[in-house]
């Protein structure tokens, strides 16, 4: 990897869901938003497929949960903190991680700062 960031790769992903039926998704990627909205068929696959469950990403080294539009069936992207630095803030320091716990039908997420 020489360091840019990559697309969905829908054939990919799509085939991976034909392979595991049964199981629930969570996307993992650097920065999730700009990587759905520049691929159509990713946009198609995340729109229509009820067992991706929510995003998750770290590119804006923020806490925060974001809900994309009803378009987007309100998936949650959860962005991951401030491991490595706090993007230039001066004052609190958020350094922490997220927890993701998928129990059945159940998410729940917490950060926890350190």
């Amino acid at each position: 990897h020489d360091g840019c960031y990559t697309g969905i790769n829908a054939a990919f992903l799509s085939a991976v869901l034909d392979d595991h039926p049964d199981k629930t998704v969570i996307l993992c990627a650097h920065d999730i938003i700009p990587a759905m909205e520049q691929n159509h068929a990713a946009q198609t696959l995340i729109q229509s497929e009820p067992r991706i469950v929510c995003a998750f990403a770290g590119h804006i080294h923020r806490d925060n949960t974001v809900l994309l539009p009803p378009s987007w069936r309100c998936l949650p992207v959860f962005y991951c903190g401030d491991f490595s630095y706090n993007s230039g803030r001066t004052g609190e320091k958020n350094w922490g991680y997220r927890l993701l716990n998928l129990n059945g039908e159940t998410l729940s997420t917490e950060y926890i700062r350190v």
